[in-house]
């Protein structure tokens, strides 16, 4: 039973992929919603939002032992030493293993001068298409929808930008 119940886990571990969608929605006026959900099996299953923590306890400050500077860039040197081995191989594994599926930013604003407006969506564009390059880069980029409508006689703002995480767990 024992053996089964393993190759079980282990098939999950290895066929099953973590698939996380998000979405972050902000109109003119409005606070900003950001949803996270699991997707499984084509169903979301939504993630419950962090509690808040309380600032109203105050911590006794500890005297720090006095280190020499020498010892002190020594430890600096080794800590970075070790982080960027560290980024090196996290970076390549989850460049592997990390999908970003269906990158989805519609965007529909205005300034309300014609001409400005029409500034603004070129700059937005090439913004949205330079932070397309930085997820390549962490990343597979499987597909992307980029819609831009600028509005040249009113002032206004409305974002929605939604999409699906695919991360293989080993």
């Amino acid at each position: 039973i024992t053996l089964v119940t393993v190759v079980i886990i282990f098939a999950v571990l290895f066929l099953l992929k973590l698939r996380i969608g998000y979405e972050y929605v902000k109109n003119e006026g409005e606070k900003g919603r950001f949803d996270m959900f699991i997707l499984l099996f084509g169903k979301r299953i939504k993630l419950p939002e962090g509690k808040k923590s309380k600032k109203g306890k105050k911590k006794e400050k500890r005297e720090k032992p006095d280190i020499p500077l020498y010892e002190k860039v020594r430890s600096a040197s080794r800590t970075l030493a070790a982080l960027s081995r560290a980024y090196g191989t996290t970076r390549e594994y989850l460049r592997k293993r990390l999908v970003f599926k269906k990158t989805e930013v519609y965007l529909k604003f205005g300034t309300g001068d014609a001409a400005t407006t029409g500034i603004a969506t070129g700059a937005l564009w090439s913004l949205l298409y330079q932070g397309l390059g930085f997820l390549s880069c962490v990343g597979t980029v499987d597909a992307h929808d980029f819609d831009v409508v600028p509005v040249y006689n009113a002032k206004g703002f409305c974002i929605r930008v939604t999409g699906i995480i695919s991360f293989r767990l080993i």
